[in-house]
């Protein structure tokens, strides 16, 4: 009984703290449409799952132990609007902005994003000491609960014991799922993406439609406050620390403008560079000025890809410049600036500026003298993150099952974001009288994760 009701004192205080929020309106005025997709929602948890992996439904009957949807009383069925969607943080914004759709971010996603990428660098690098022993991350792990299971992973997976607490999000803006177990619902996310980086990532493919050239997010709301956001810009300090290796030093380096900028717009949202900084987030493709569709992604959200699902540094590369100093200010074509602080972001500065970025050639987008390069839709790197484990769920049986997680759904609610409107006043700007609320449609990605087996393997009677 003490637990529900620490659980629900947790739900009721972590829900309130999505009041602490910020939404911005970019610079380009986008105007609503309401979500249309050539695919159905998720019926199921299972059908979720198939929908991410097709071979699953190939290869033998599956059977979904236990999942972030329905292990939290928060089952899915067709009416509650979530697709499947791989690497959901990067995907999701394109959908959002090639079908005018308000996003809305958590900092938990983006740094389940890094640390996606970060698992793709550790299939090349598991002789590094600070990380996992050279596997690749398949075995059988017995163990008579499954908390206990993802906190044994995740000992056993690590050789320093900051990592542990490093991986984990640490902020107040877990998913408010059944209020009676979200606490420990949540706790076990952020426990399966800590265990499950460490896993084996699998190469998969998911395709994006060529998009309209026309596109545009009419706003971005980032949840949580600031204090969550200087938790994510902590975690990606540790990385350019070196403590990681070179490559991920490298990473952060790149992310390092866009964690900044993160954190200026809940001091400046309606600040004209900030407001174009996400306008920049997913920009139409400078050559084809007069393009319908294009299959290229242009804009800094290329920035958190760096590998590729085996590892390898993903080409085009990120340009970053060899010296640890450049001026943002006066070499960015488009010079917006309105921030007192001009600093450059380097590695070991905490200070950030406001200044706009600029596409200083065909192939790269640039903030702070770091190119983000152009990609075709069909390079954006996607991988699945599996973990073979067997559960004992507290009985003479035992579950034989494949973890799969990651940032692999998107959700679409109907109607407009809370501090919309005020956004639009402050920003001075006005939106059409055919716009209906009903036109406004909310995307948000979604972690997800699942314990799937073959149904002859499902409960297999312990000796």
């Amino acid at each position: 009984m003490a637990f529900h009701r620490a659980a629900l004192l947790s739900s009721i205080f972590l829900f309130s703290n999505y009041a602490l929020a910020v939404t911005v309106i970019p610079l380009t005025l986008a105007i609503p449409r309401t979500y249309k997709s050539d695919t159905p929602p998720a019926s199921s948890p299972k059908d979720l799952l198939f929908k991410l992996d097709p071979s699953l439904s190939k290869g033998g009957v599956q059977n979904v132990v236990a999942s972030s949807y329905s292990m939290y009383e928060d089952n899915i069925n067709e009416t509650s609007g979530v697709y499947a969607a791989q690497d959901s943080v990067i995907r999701g914004a394109i959908d959002a902005s090639a079908k005018h759709q308000h996003l809305v971010l958590r900092p938990d996603d983006i740094w389940y994003t890094i640390l996606t990428q970060l698992g793709f660098y550790m299939r090349e690098h598991k002789d590094d000491q600070l990380l996992p022993p050279k596997n690749d991350g398949w075995g059988v792990i017995m163990i008579p609960a499954m908390g206990e299971w993802v906190d044994w992973v995740s000992q056993q997976r690590s050789r320093a014991a900051w990592v542990l607490d490093w991986l984990k999000p640490n902020t107040t803006t877990l998913p408010v799922r059944s209020m009676g177990t979200r606490g420990m619902g949540e706790e076990m996310m952020a426990k399966e993406h800590s265990a499950v980086f460490m896993a084996a990532s699998t190469p998969s493919h998911e395709a994006i439609e060529p998009f309209s050239c026309r596109n545009g997010i009419p706003s971005v709301t980032l949840l949580g406050d600031k204090a969550d956001w200087i938790q994510l810009s902590s975690k990606v300090r540790k990385m350019e620390t070196g403590a990681l290796g070179v490559e991920p030093s490298l990473y952060a380096l790149s992310l390092r403008p866009l964690v900044n900028r993160f954190l200026l717009t809940f001091d400046i949202p309606h600040d004209p560079a900030i407001r174009l900084f996400w306008n920049d987030m997913i920009t139409a493709t400078p050559l084809q000025p007069l393009c319908q569709t294009t299959d290229k992604v242009t804009g800094w959200i290329n920035g958190f890809h760096f590998w590729d699902p085996l590892g390898n540094i993903l080409l085009p590369q990120i340009i970053i410049p060899s010296t640890s100093s450049s001026s943002s200010s006066s070499n960015n074509n488009n010079n917006n600036n309105t921030s007192s602080n001009n600093t450059t972001a380097t590695p070991s500065s905490n200070n950030t500026t406001a200044t706009s970025s600029s596409t200083n050639d065909n192939n790269t987008f640039q903030i702070d003298n770091i190119g983000y390069p152009n990609r075709k839709t069909k390079d954006l790197p996607t991988a699945l993150g599996n973990l073979r484990s067997c559960i004992s769920m507290d009985s003479p049986w035992a579950a034989y099952t494949k973890t799969t997680v990651g940032m692999m759904a998107k959700r679409i609610k109907k109607g407009v974001p809370e501090a919309y409107k005020a956004a639009m006043r402050e920003a001075g700007a006005v939106l059409l009288a055919e716009v209906a609320e009903s036109d406004h449609s909310i995307l948000q990605a979604e972690p997800v994760w699942f314990s799937h087996s073959e149904l002859f393997d499902y409960f297999t009677l312990l000796s």
